[in-house]
């Protein structure tokens, strides 16, 4: 029951940063954005129920840092940018270490397997790396193709996980959306600014952060 308070509270804040954002009181972002982590964070203490496993360590330890780049990205500064690329670097890293412990057998044999899946997001990548090079100044450049290499790796390591796991779909969908939600960030900041920007890169990134931390839970709680 507190778990599912805690969710609602969640979504609530999500609903009201994106909200306030879209309406221009860019100056309440600074108070709603900061408290997403947490709350999260403190969702999947409670969905937990006192049984922690490594896996809930190396997520909560992702979603403290997640919580540290929000912050950092509050301020528009190309320090803090950087910064803050770097800070979401680690949490990719660190949920492809979680998923990678969710497959069965190599990874190579798991890409041979899901070849689509691994050919559509080699394609994204060298997408995303060309449209870094044309529109991104050096050095930023190299922070973001950096940042789209780990990201892609982590989303497809999602996908190579053992399918039959509980929390499967949950964890593809919620990477898929984090993938997307970096994504439009790159659009929004460097190509073209995309109508309703918040509602879609918050969107996307809040369902995601659920998403990863539900299906995580799911899997632990099984495999446990």
């Amino acid at each position: 029951m507190k778990a599912k308070l805690v969710k609602n509270a969640f979504f609530l804040v999500l609903i009201a940063d994106i909200t306030i954002r879209i309406m221009g009181y860019h100056e309440f972002d600074k108070f709603l954005k900061p408290l997403l982590m947490p709350l999260m964070l403190y969702y999947l203490i409670e969905r937990a129920a006192g049984k922690i496993y490594r896996n809930h360590l190396i997520l909560a330890l992702g979603l403290i840092i997640a919580w540290i780049g929000d912050i950092l990205l509050l301020n528009k500064e190309p320090l803090f940018l950087k910064a803050g690329i770097g800070v979401f670097l680690i949490t990719q890293i660190l949920y492809l270490i979680i998923f990678k412990s969710n497959i069965v057998g190599s990874v190579k044999q798991a890409i041979l397997e899901n070849k689509v899946v691994s050919g559509a997001i080699l394609l994204y990548l060298i997408a995303m790396l060309l449209a870094a090079a044309l529109f991104v100044e050096i050095p930023m450049v190299f922070f973001i193709s950096i940042y789209a290499i780990a990201v892609a790796g982590s989303t497809l390591t999602s996908y190579l996980q053992d399918k039959s796991q509980p929390g499967y779909g949950l964890t593809t969908i919620g990477m898929s959306l984090f993938l997307i939600s970096d994504t439009l960030i790159g659009i929004n900041n460097f190509i073209t600014a995309i109508p309703l920007a918040p509602l879609f890169i918050m969107g996307t990134y809040g369902i995601a952060q659920y998403l990863i931390t539900e299906g995580v839970t799911v899997n632990e709680e099984m495999r446990n």
